[in-house]
């Protein structure tokens, strides 16, 4: 009995021993099978965009930078105007794209709107400056590579900005009466004269 004991005792030992050995061995495998999977999805992802700057409520990133950039020197090269160097074309649009940002959110908070009508419009006379109706120049603008409605958007950011501008120039601005009086004054002796 006491033989019996002891063997069942040496068995169960080296089974508990077996069986730590397969689970050292099983974590060994799975690491190594992460591991390998793990550096093989990271050499295969591929970047898709970034954000490079948070302005307030916004972002912006790496690819709407690159398409200004590109925009700005497909500008600059057909009016033959010399493109500065790399960086500081960069800073420039960056600086650019941070201040149209701002511009456009303080717009949205005040309540500052461009309905599609004004868009519209506004197309219609930039059609009409480049002797084309809003069909042939939607056509040419797609020949060029650049999209009809991210150019809307651009051409209501645009207007929406100038509004802002003209709003808060206007608020600022006081004439008082004596000072039209003065004018007008000042105007009718030089015609005197």
């Amino acid at each position: 009995m006491l033989i019996v004991r002891q063997t069942l005792t040496n068995l169960n030992m080296q089974l508990k021993k077996l069986i730590s050995f397969f689970q050292i061995a099983f974590i060994l495998l799975a690491m190594t099978i992460s591991y390998y999977g793990y550096s093989k999805t990271e050499s295969s992802i591929q970047k898709l965009d970034r954000i490079i700057a948070v302005v307030d409520q916004d972002v912006i990133t790496e690819k709407e930078l690159q398409e200004k950039i590109n925009s700005v020197i497909s500008n600059l090269k057909n009016q033959k105007i010399e493109i500065p160097s790399e960086s500081v074309l960069r800073k420039q649009v960056m600086e650019r794209l941070i201040a149209n940002s701002t511009q456009i959110q303080l717009a949205l908070q005040t309540g500052l709107k461009i309905n599609d009508a004004q868009v519209d419009k506004t197309i219609e006379r930039i059609a009409e400056k480049n002797k084309l109706n809003v069909v042939d120049f939607k056509k040419t603008l797609e020949k060029d590579g650049t999209n009809f409605y991210k150019f809307r958007e651009e051409i209501r950011n645009e207007i929406t900005i100038a509004q802002l501008k003209e709003r808060e120039v206007d608020s600022k601005i006081v004439i008082t009466d004596g000072e039209i009086d003065n004018f007008l004054n000042a105007q009718s002796k030089e015609i005197q004269d």
